[in-house]
C-alpha cells in the first residue's frame, strides 16, 4: 500500500488527524483492489488449469 504515491502517506495523515473518512476511503480503495485481484487470479486459474473447467453435459 506504501508503494502507492501518497496513499500510504494520505493515510498516516488521516490517523495522525484522527480524518475517519479519509481512513475508511483508503481501505475501501485497498479492499476493492484486493479483491479485484483475487478475482482476477482465480479467472486465470481456471483458465490455465484445464482440470477445473466445466464439462459440458458430464454429471458429478
Amino acid at each position: 500500500m506504501f508503494a502507492l504515491p501518497g496513499l500510504g502517506s494520505f493515510l498516516v495523515d488521516g490517523i495522525a488527524k484522527h480524518d475517519f473518512a479519509a481512513i475508511q476511503g483508503v481501505l475501501v480503495i485497498t479492499t476493492l483492489l484486493v479483491l479485484l485481484v483475487g478475482f482476477g487470479a482465480d479467472l486465470a486459474q481456471r483458465l490455465v488449469d484445464p482440470r477445473l473447467r466445466r464439462s459440458v453435459g458430464v454429471d458429478g
